[in-house]
């Protein structure tokens, strides 16, 4: 589903379905933007709404992810389980080149996947569902008043008794970069989606603010005991804040390995992040990402509005939002947005 006539990327998928006229292909106009929704949950709304009820599973992918061979099987095969209603995967991202952003971003995601699947939070840029989450869940009827169709997919699955797996081999790397406002608006989004639709909101910003406070404390403590010369004081503080260095630096370093073993992807950042002047400032971008999160998370919890790929939402409550502008995307809107070297700005869905 493309964004109007005029979408930049509408030339491209014609070219791309031309190409492989083998592989069943439908090019859509988005028609009706719906104004309680977000456009990607239009889009979905509209072509779902249109599939032949022969087909059982419905599988989705971000436009700007490359998926592995296996992709689509490794997906459907938890859904054979019946008690399984959805499978997802998650977003990796790698930190090339080591900027303070691209390395922020990074750290800020890997603890976010733990957490996603620590409460069943699916990703919607890799995702499988059941027909039935969608009819008798009735799934579009929850996305047709929704910011985000994967934090959205919780109800559904309860209403049926259905459990959310999570695929290891799902799990997508992204390759672009990021400047810093570009860094603070998506964790922004992301904190905002889980903040609407998620039970799980309250635990993320009751940890996000503690663990923020916890990290503060100890550092006052430190360079007061410093100052006032209370040696042991300032030994004992400098250990909690070194281990709050390291021991995330070493989970980083598990999670790395395990996330490319899970997904087949050879081109190892960990290996490159073991390197004296890489593990150094992946550490520090560590303790800013911290510093940063504490930001992000008061600004997803007082937000009113919201803009997202040239369309901007008001938050009107619980689980609720509204379009109130919005315009037709077209090269001329593509050409008044900055855009980070290796960033894509497609808004396809």
């Amino acid at each position: 589903v493309v964004d109007s006539e005029a979408d930049p990327a509408r030339s491209l998928v014609d070219q791309i379905v031309a190409a492989h006229p083998q592989t069943p292909s439908t090019v859509q106009i988005l028609r009706n933007p719906q104004s309680a929704c977000s456009l990607k949950c239009s889009s979905l709304i509209q072509v779902i709404s249109g599939l032949d009820r022969r087909y059982g599973v419905v599988a989705l992918l971000d436009t700007d992810v490359v998926p592995h061979p296996r992709w689509l099987r490794d997906m459907v095969a938890p859904l054979k389980d019946p008690q399984v209603g959805a499978a997802t995967g998650n977003r990796w991202f790698a930190p090339s080149p080591p900027s303070w952003p691209n390395l922020c971003r990074y750290a800020w995601n890997a603890a976010a996947v733990v957490w996603m699947y620590r409460l069943g939070i699916a990703w919607g840029g890799s995702m499988a569902l059941k027909r039935c989450v969608i009819d008798e869940g009735h799934a579009l009827s929850d996305w047709s008043r929704a910011y985000g169709e994967d934090t959205a997919i919780n109800p559904s699955l309860r209403r049926l008794g259905l459990r959310l797996e999570f695929v290891p081999s799902g799990i997508i790397t992204e390759r672009s970069s990021c400047d810093s406002s570009q860094l603070l608006n998506w964790v922004t989004r992301q904190l905002l989606s889980c903040r609407l639709h998620h039970a799980g909101w309250k635990l993320v910003l009751f940890h996000g603010m503690a663990s923020s406070a916890a990290l503060g404390s100890a550092a006052l403590i430190f360079f007061a005991a410093l100052a006032l010369r209370y040696g042991e004081l300032a030994v004992l503080t400098g250990a909690v804040l070194a281990a709050f260095f390291l021991i995330p630096f070493a989970l980083l370093l598990i999670l790395e390995s395990s996330v490319r073993g899970a997904s087949g992807d050879r081109n190892r950042a960990s290996g490159r992040m073991r390197h004296p002047v890489s593990a150094f400032k992946l550490m520090l971008a560590v303790v800013l990402t911290q510093i940063l999160y504490t930001y992000v998370l008061v600004r997803a919890a007082t937000m009113r509005s919201v803009a997202w790929r040239g369309a901007r939402y008001e938050i009107v409550g619980r689980g609720r939002i509204r379009l109130v502008e919005y315009s037709p995307w077209t090269r001329s809107a593509l050409s008044l947005i900055p855009r980070a070297p290796g960033a894509s700005l497609r808004r396809s869905s």
